[in-house]
């Protein structure tokens, strides 16, 4: 995942792509955040499931892997900017829900397993659901361009009109 992070940032150093530039931008780097995105996944899910299978688990072990995953989830929120192309100056809100939503849903998810003991997610979660439509959010990106999602859509010409003025 570090590798992703310094690659995109090497391309997009302030967050902010203009359009004009955005044939600068290699796709392949979309290409390569997707596929650490999905490799982080499998090794993330799997040392936990690993460590309770050898009854290896321990509460430095616990910490150490939320620690990680909580730096990963405001690294991770940041490539997802890039990888829709919103500007910090021009999406200012959408920005922070992209930003802080992962983070905050996260420190309350841990909030809970301080008090309860126990970490239930819920069927559609962050750690796999959540990183999966990241990855597939990258390739799309990869394939079409990270403009493919400023663009409006089909539905959006049929559900205007359907809405009240």
């Amino acid at each position: 995942m570090i590798s992703s992070y310094v690659v995109m940032w090497y391309y997009v150093p302030t967050l902010e792509m203009p359009p004009e530039k955005e044939h600068e931008i290699p796709r392949w780097i979309f290409l390569w955040n997707g596929c650490a995105l999905l490799l982080y996944q499998t090794l993330d899910n799997m040392d936990g499931k690993q460590a309770r299978k050898t009854k290896s688990s321990s509460p430095l072990g616990l910490l150490f892997d939320h620690g990680i995953d909580c730096i990963n989830s405001i690294f991770g929120s940041t490539n997802w900017m890039i990888t829709m192309m919103l500007r910090p100056r021009d999406d200012v809100l959408l920005c922070y829900s992209v930003l802080f939503g992962p983070y905050a849903l996260f420190f309350i998810a841990t909030w809970e397993e301080f008090y309860t003991g126990e970490l239930i997610m819920p069927i559609f979660n962050g750690p796999s659901e959540g990183l999966m439509g990241g990855a597939i959010m990258s390739f799309i990106s990869c394939a079409y361009g990270p403009s493919f999602w400023q663009q409006s859509a089909v539905w959006d010409e049929w559900i205007t009109p359907l809405l009240p003025t």
